[in-house]
C-alpha cells in the first residue's frame, strides 16, 4: 500500500505539470543576427608586410595560411625556435633554415651521423618531404617527429616558417 501511494503521488505531480508541448517556432519576421556574438574571438590579423612577403613565395607557399601555420608550429615548439639568436633546443634553431645545408647549425650537437653526412640544402621541397615523414628522408635521424600527412598543413607550416625563419628577420 505504501508503494502504491508513492506512485499515485508521483503520477499526480507529473500530471500537474501539464501536457508536453513543442517549443514555439520563431516568428517569420524575426531576424537572425549576422554578426558573431561579442564573446567570439577576433580573427588574427596578419600584417600587410607579411602578406606581401607571402605573395612573393613560389606556389603553393604563396597561398599558404600564415595563421594556420603558426598554430601548426606549436607541434614543433618543444624542440625548435625560429628567432634570430635563439637557443638550440632538442632540435636546432630554425632561423635562417632555408638555404642552409642540412645538419649545418653551428654549436648544435644533437645531429645524427646521417644528418651530418646529408648532402642537400633546406629548400621548400626538402622541408616538405622532411615534415611529411622525417624517417623516409633519413632513416637514422634523431628527430622523433612522426610527420604531417596533410599537404595543406605542410604548405601552411612552411609558409609560416619561410616568414619567421627568414634570415632578415
Amino acid at each position: 500500500m505504501r508503494y502504491a501511494s508513492i506512485v499515485i503521488v508521483a503520477v499526480a505531480a507529473l500530471a500537474a505539470c501539464g501536457p508536453a508541448s513543442e517549443p514555439a517556432a520563431p516568428k517569420a519576421d524575426t531576424a537572425i543576427p549576422s554578426t558573431p556574438p561579442a564573446s567570439a574571438p577576433a580573427a588574427a590579423v596578419v600584417p600587410e608586410a607579411v602578406l606581401t612577403q607571402i605573395a612573393s613565395f613560389s606556389a603553393p607557399y604563396n597561398e599558404g595560411d600564415y595563421t594556420a601555420g603558426k598554430r601548426l608550429f606549436n607541434q614543433c615548439k618543444a624542440c625548435h625556435v625560429v628567432v634570430a639568436g635563439g637557443a638550440n633546443l632538442v632540435g636546432p634553431n630554425l632561423h635562417g633554415v632555408f638555404g642552409r645545408k642540412a645538419g649545418g647549425v653551428e654549436n648544435f650537437t644533437n645531429y645524427s651521423d646521417d644528418m651530418i653526412a646529408a648532402d642537400w640544402t633546406w629548400d621548400e621541397a626538402n622541408m616538405d618531404r622532411w615534415i611529411e615523414n622525417p624517417r623516409a628522408v633519413l632513416a637514422k635521424t634523431n628527430m622523433i617527429y612522426v610527420g604531417m600527412k596533410s599537404p595543406d598543413q605542410r604548405r601552411d607550416l612552411i609558409t609560416y616558417l619561410k616568414v619567421e625563419a627568414a634570415a632578415a628577420n
